[in-house]
């Protein structure tokens, strides 16, 4: 940390912030690592189900607490919420399903381009501007998607496109949950998503649930359509925490980018993608080689400089995890 930021940190709440987004993103990074542990025993939208379920209990239960609360389940947009959720739903979906085959650091790192990939859209569909400097930050990261993916060679695979996809369908969904909170409450989208997954969750148990469709060879596919089965209580116990880290977690990030100065959180949240090579070499025994390491390295450059560069021009905007702070950080009203 550098005295500045030493300094900013002190006058913004001291240390608490970085401890937050700090506890956070280990948790979050704890989160990807269970989904990948169950991913080859229970299918994606019995997870999505406890996960979800839980989230929405302690959600609501929290929105008790707050005054006028009734205000706060309401809105006048659902259209944009029902369009939201969906592209959550797909994000979420691709991520997990890619997650389910790839190494854990690959993954985790595609999905952070998103990002880069909203300082892209933004120019577009919100007529942002964007200097030199982040746009340069955008090409460096996304060089560091291509080293990872690497189409048309031999460690190129579908799963990566999936990642991929996840990271642009999330930008998609980042870039409108900045309209809707002109008008809506973070807590609002909060409650809104999880309730849309846990709906979507029970529709496809229902559809696929018997697991006809869940044979196919292929770690991606069956891991969204394998057989429901009931979990073993170690497992279900730890559905449960998922379900903890998606409401708790959200809520320290949004503390987080609330107190603290947001370049230095959001170079904090990036704790997440060092953390996931960290799981993969003690639970898989795999850490990325050479070309994934170095393409790791550019998107974690990339990020935090963007996000630096977000911060120097007022912009809190910049959204990577999608919890119950709704436009703070990233990924998790599911993830």
């Amino acid at each position: 940390m550098t005295a500045r930021a030493a300094d900013d940190a002190q006058g913004s709440g001291g240390l608490r912030p970085v401890l937050l987004v700090a506890t956070a993103s280990v948790a979050f990074s704890v989160n990807d690592l269970v989904f990948k542990l169950l991913s080859g025993t229970y299918p994606l939208h019995e997870m999505m189900l406890v996960r979800s379920g839980v989230a929405l209990i302690l959600i609501a239960v929290f929105i008790s607490t707050q005054h006028a609360a009734w205000r706060l389940m309401r809105t006048d947009r659902p259209g944009l919420h029902l369009l939201r959720a969906c592209l959550m739903i797909t994000a979420n979906s691709a991520q997990y399903a890619a997650l389910a085959a790839l190494p854990l650091a690959d993954a985790t790192a595609i999905y952070y381009s998103a990002p880069l990939l909203i300082t892209v859209f933004s120019v577009f569909l919100l007529r942002d501007h964007v200097g030199p400097w982040r746009w340069l930050a955008v090409t460096v990261g996304l060089l560091g998607v291509v080293l990872i993916v690497r189409p048309g060679g031999s460690a190129y695979s579908a799963p990566a496109l999936l990642a991929v996809l996840s990271a642009t369908v999330y930008a998609l969904s980042q870039i409108l949950t900045r309209r809707l909170g002109r008008t809506d409450t973070a807590l609002t989208m909060a409650f809104f998503s999880q309730l849309s997954f846990t709906l979507f969750a029970t529709l496809i148990g229902f559809s696929f649930g018997g697991g006809s469709f869940g044979d196919t060879g292929s770690a991606a596919a069956d891991f969204l359509l394998r057989a429901w089965s009931w979990p073993a209580p170690f497992d279900l116990f730890l559905l449960v925490i998922l379900g903890v880290i998606s409401a708790v977690g959200g809520l320290m990030m949004t503390m987080a980018y609330r107190d603290g100065p947001p370049s230095l959180v959001a170079s904090f949240e990036y704790l997440a993608l060092p953390m996931s090579v960290v799981w993969g070499a003690i639970f898989w025994a795999s850490l990325p080689d050479r070309w994934s390491t170095i393409g790791i390295a550019l998107i974690l450059g990339a990020g935090i400089a963007v996000a630096y560069r977000e911060a120097r021009l007022g912009r809190k905007a910049y959204p990577k995890r999608n919890t119950l702070a709704g436009g703070a950080i990233m990924r998790d009203d599911f993830d």
